[in-house]
């Protein structure tokens, strides 16, 4: 069982640049970048719409480290982090 999707809360970090959302039709053209922080060491959610698409962390913004499904993942709501990582990711569209 994945502990990380039950301490999910509301409380999360959310950035994105969302210069490339198409609001007609409910998509991005481009590739997105969000920012996600695990402060102080804490796991933290941040919403993005990955939905069927591939994510990849685009740079590192912390010391700790940001190792795929030990300190970062995502699913199709968004990515996590927790142990000190932050970083910036990229969700890479189909």
């Amino acid at each position: 069982k994945d502990h990380r999707r039950d301490n999910y809360d509301d409380n999360y970090d959310y950035r994105h640049n969302d210069d490339h959302y198409d609001h007609y039709n409910d998509r991005y053209d481009r590739n997105q970048t969000v920012t996600c922080e695990s402060q102080g060491s804490r796991y933290n959610y941040c919403r993005a719409n990955i939905r069927h698409n591939h994510v990849r962390l685009l740079r590192q913004l912390s010391k700790s480290s940001c190792r795929h499904g030990d300190d970062w993942g995502y699913d199709r709501r968004g990515i996590w982090v927790e142990n000190g990582c932050r970083a910036t990711f990229e969700v890479e569209r189909d």
